[in-house]
């Protein structure tokens, strides 16, 4: 809320799931500049149980495509542009990587 560009990176399920509360009243309600990324578990991360992973393929897009734009960019130079892109925007938004 003090003019910072804020992008947050963690798992899918650590920046989206657990906080959902806190994206909805904190980002979304005071409009901060806020992008958070989220970064899908692998096969590496599939015995961590569900703390780690989606319950299914677009499970955190559902409801955070309510509250923000969302972007699930295919590329290196996809990525590259969305965050120049987000850089650009005062809103928040959501990037699965």
């Amino acid at each position: 809320l003090k003019g910072k560009k804020v992008y947050f990176y963690s798992m899918i399920n650590f920046v989206t799931t657990r906080i959902h509360e806190q994206i909805r009243n904190a980002i979304v309600k005071h409009e901060a500049n806020v992008k958070l990324l989220g970064v899908k578990g692998s096969d590496h991360y599939r015995m961590l149980g569900f703390s780690h992973n989606l319950l299914w393929e677009n499970e955190e897009i559902e409801w955070l495509s309510k509250l923000m734009p969302c972007y699930i960019p295919q590329s290196n130079e996809e990525v590259r542009q969305v965050i120049l892109d987000t850089y650009k925007s005062e809103k928040s938004a959501y990037i699965r990587l």
